[in-house]
This record gives structure tokens, sequence and C-alpha cells, in this order.
């Protein structure tokens, strides 16, 4: 349009995908922000197609989007950089063809040291994935790692 201007910046890469499986959603993803940029982050916008692949994507805008990817909802994790996500537990039901807001709170807890914390010194600080990259070690992820490979 005559006399109109772009209001956005394109989109540019801020983390990496990590694919994992979860026994009732099956095929699932797992967004890491940069840990260069975590901490100065304060929002996130993601356009997800849930029917078809599209390997590159403009910042489209959120009520444009295909009809096709409006069938069907998503399930939504926020959790802790790097961890095995719980889905079942904390995971947010979005429904199709919406645009949702999740806005979220850090809380840093810190493991105190023995006589006080940590049962063992030998607890593993990682738990492998399937995908060749490691997870940071909680009782869930260490739950799913193992049920994942046995």
């Amino acid at each position: 349009l005559e006399g109109s201007s772009r209001i956005i910046e394109p989109c540019e890469k801020v983390g990496r995908w990590r694919h994992f499986f979860h026994a009732l959603y099956l095929n699932c993803h797992s967004f890491d922000i940069d840990p260069g940029i975590s901490q100065r982050v304060l929002t996130i916008e993601l356009l997800s197609y849930l029917n078809e692949r599209h390997d590159e994507v403009e910042c489209h805008d959120c009520f444009a989007s295909e009809i096709k990817s409006q069938l069907s909802g998503a399930v939504v994790v926020v959790h802790t950089a790097s961890t095995y996500p719980d889905v079942n537990q904390e995971g947010i039901n979005l429904q199709p063809g919406t645009l949702t807001e999740i806005k979220i709170k850090a809380i840093e807890n810190i493991q105190k040291e023995p006589p006080y914390g940590r049962c063992a010194r030998d607890t593993p600080t990682e738990i492998p994935g399937h995908d060749n990259l490691s997870y940071a070690y909680s009782e869930y992820g260490c739950r799913m790692y193992t049920i994942q490979v046995g």
C-alpha cells in the first residue's frame, strides 16, 4: 500500500529445536534459546504449522495463517533450559487457530551442599538424549530416559 511501512523486523535465529518422543503425543519438539541471549530475551513469538513442514517461514501475521494449521491444536510446555519437558504435568493446551499469550516468572532453585542437600556426590549433571544432545539432570528426565532406552 502506498504510504505504508513495515512494522516488523525479519525473523532471526535465536535458538535450536530438539526432537524427542512422548508416549501420548509421539513426535515432540523443544526449543532452547541461545545461552548468550537467554538472560535478556523478554518475548518469543512462534508461528506453528502443525500439518505441513515449512523449512523457511516469513514472519506472517498471526491471523493470516493457513487453514490446515487451524484445524489441530498444540500443547506447549515452558520449562527450564536444557531440561526434559514434563508434557503431562506442565503442558498448556492451545486451541487451534488462536493467538495465545503465555506469561511466566523465572524462579531459580539452588541445591544446597551436604549435609543439607544432595544425597550423593555422584549425581549425574546430564542425561543423554536420543537426538545426540544431552538434557540437564532431573528426576523426571531420568525416568523418561529410562523408559525410552529400555
